[in-house]
């Protein structure tokens, strides 16, 4: 069978954690939020079966109630629903990446949801 995926959280730096909610101007406490929900990828033959949904609902799992943040592509709109499946809610503004020529998004899912 093989891998399907794979999903991570993490516990950022400091400097990564401050910029994601100063960028986005989101207003929120970053304190409130000490985890990040990160690189969520299934592989091709494996989308629309499940996987992605299992590996974010497991992930977040490994949370408990702490606080959790993503950041995805303004443009990934696939991921965008799956997110507020889990409780998550857009915050704040688009901000450009120091990676690349698009825009991210601030996700978050307050502590104990």
């Amino acid at each position: 069978m093989g891998l399907a995926g794979v999903a991570a959280l993490k516990v950022p730096r400091k400097s990564y954690w401050e910029g994601v909610f100063e960028k986005s101007k989101s207003g929120l406490s970053r304190a409130d939020y000490p985890l990040e929900f990160g690189y969520l990828y299934v592989e091709e033959d494996r989308r629309k079966k499940g996987f992605g949904r299992m590996l974010i609902e497991r992930t977040l799992a490994l949370a408990g109630s702490e606080g959790v943040f993503a950041t995805t592509r303004e443009e990934n709109t696939k991921v965008h629903p799956r997110l507020v499946e889990q409780g998550f809610q857009q915050s704040g503004s688009p901000y450009k990446s120091r990676r690349g020529k698009f825009n991210l998004l601030l996700f978050v899912r307050s502590r104990g949801e």
